[in-house]
């Protein structure tokens, strides 16, 4: 079976301490919405409910890139993780803590603390934002070798990033990507930017609102 493939984690405390549970959870959340029962993305894996109800505990980088493979073959929409980063974004600021986030802060600012925070979630990306004010912001994300950033990454970060306005009902940010990472070879015809310089040390994006 699909899911119940030769990786399998022979022990949790062993695993290098590189993304945190809160992007798994989401994951988990959102392909239920699709129909999909965490159970069958988490076969084989010694990750279980218990384990993913702490949004503290980590993962290494290895792991998060199986069970996004799943989660393609689940969903095999191109969009699927750049929607999953929107959907990350606006339920974890949904109810009494995204009231809050409206009222004391603005999109400049969360952009901001996303950047400076992001090593409290994960240890392989970087966050650097440029630029930002009311309307727009310049944000270059990189990888810490030996990983390297992978489309189904980028699309997730995009989410994430496109995800900010909308917080404060300003729409979804509009993403304009001159940088990629993500090496073209590896991309099919259909996916290609043609406005895109991929193979860059970073993925450079420009967003507007």
């Amino acid at each position: 079976m699909l899911y119940l493939s030769m990786y399998v984690i022979q022990c949790l405390p062993m695993m290098k301490k590189e993304i945190r549970t809160v992007m798994l959870h989401h994951m988990c959340d959102y392909l239920e919405t699709k129909g999909v029962k965490r159970e069958k993305i988490l076969a084989g894996l010694a990750i279980d409910e218990k384990f993913l109800k702490s949004k503290s505990n980590w993962v290494d980088k290895k792991t998060m890139d199986e069970l996004m493979s799943r989660a393609s073959k689940l969903i095999p929409d191109s969009d699927f993780f750049y929607n999953l980063g929107v959907f990350s974004v606006l339920d974890e600021t949904k109810g009494l803590k995204g009231k809050i986030i409206k009222v004391t802060e603005t999109p400049k600012i969360v952009f901001y603390e996303v950047a400076i925070l992001s090593f409290l979630f994960n240890k392989v990306y970087k966050l650097d934002v440029l630029h930002a004010d009311d309307r727009s912001a310049d944000i270059t994300a990189s990888i810490h070798p030996p990983h390297h950033i992978s489309y189904d990454n980028c699309q997730y970060i995009r989410g994430l990033l496109a995800a900010v306005p909308e917080i404060f009902k300003l729409g979804l940010a509009r993403i304009n990507e001159p940088n990629c990472s993500v090496s073209q070879k590896n991309l099919p015809p259909e996916l290609i930017n043609p406005q895109t310089k991929y193979n860059s040390p970073k993925c450079h994006y420009l967003l507007s609102w």
